[in-house]
């Protein structure tokens, strides 16, 4: 396989973990040295946020390197998407909405240079890391038995479960919409005439 460029989004995810450990350590420094309540709010702030993007970015990475080789069972009731789903996805137009989703490899999602096997596995894969980081949001509330402010901790551990939840339902209404047309095309292949 070609060796794979970095997308634009996943150099702004280092980038911006790297900011935000340096902004965090910088803001403790600052509080040891002048001890004062808007330098220790700054660390924690950054802290949080820091936790945020490296676990997002470690999460992908090892479920990348985990589930590379496995093969999914797409018809396994857990990646069935029930009714209600479909109803709810078109309700809040989820095809419309999803276009404009960031993707940190988005090699991997490439209708032009994947098979229909590629695509389902990739966002099956996909799925799976970003359920995981939705559980994972809200280790930084254990963050506020070190420094209080437990309603700060909740509020944003929320919002960035939701942004994972936005995720995961464009992985759930993609993989039967790709499962049908693999099914389509397996149909066709094994219906063709020997020549």
């Amino acid at each position: 396989m070609a060796k794979v460029k970095a997308s634009k989004t996943f150099i702004v995810l280092i980038l911006a973990m790297v900011l935000f450990a340096v902004l965090a350590a910088v803001f403790y420094l600052l509080d040891k040295r002048f001890d004062n309540g808007f330098f220790f709010a700054m660390f924690v702030t950054f802290l949080t946020v820091f936790y945020h993007f490296i676990m997002r970015v470690a999460v992908g990475e090892i479920v990348t390197l985990i589930y590379e080789k496995r093969e999914f069972r797409y018809d396994a009731k857990w990646y069935r998407q029930s009714r209600f789903e479909k109803n709810f996805y078109k309700k809040i137009g989820l095809k419309r909405a999803k276009k404009n989703a960031l993707t940190a490899k988005p090699w991997q999602f490439d209708i032009n240079e994947r098979t229909y096997e590629e695509l389902l596995h990739n966002m099956t894969q996909a799925e799976v890391a970003h359920e995981i980081v939705m559980v994972l949001s809200f280790v930084p509330i254990l963050f506020s038995l070190r420094f209080g402010a437990l309603g700060v901790f909740v509020i944003t551990s929320v919002f960035a479960c939701l942004i994972d939840l936005y995720f995961v339902m464009i992985q759930r209404f993609n993989r039967p919409r790709v499962l049908a047309l693999k099914r389509k095309m397996d149909k066709s292949k094994n219906s063709a005439p020997l020549c």
